[in-house]
């Protein structure tokens, strides 16, 4: 089973169990994980929506480490344009 398979096994997971926090975690990874291919359009739709999940929860803990991972991702982004 490659990242790819894991990590959406994860995410479905975390779904059924409505375990929200995981969820986000699941979509920051697979966002990590795009941004070491490259594709950081991919990068910032994944931390997005682990965003969204960050402020349904109002947990401030995750929404700044999502929000520090955004601002690396248009960062990085930036310098290949």
């Amino acid at each position: 089973m490659d990242f790819f398979s894991t990590q959406r096994y994860a995410e479905v997971n975390a779904k059924v169990r409505k375990d929200f926090i995981a969820e986000a975690a699941a979509w920051g990874s697979l966002g990590d994980a795009n941004r070491l291919r490259g594709n950081y359009q991919l990068v910032i739709t994944n931390l997005e929506k682990s965003l969204a999940i960050a402020n349904k929860l109002n947990t401030s803990e995750l929404r700044v480490s999502v929000f520090n991972s955004l601002a690396n991702a248009h960062r990085t982004y930036a310098k290949t344009l």
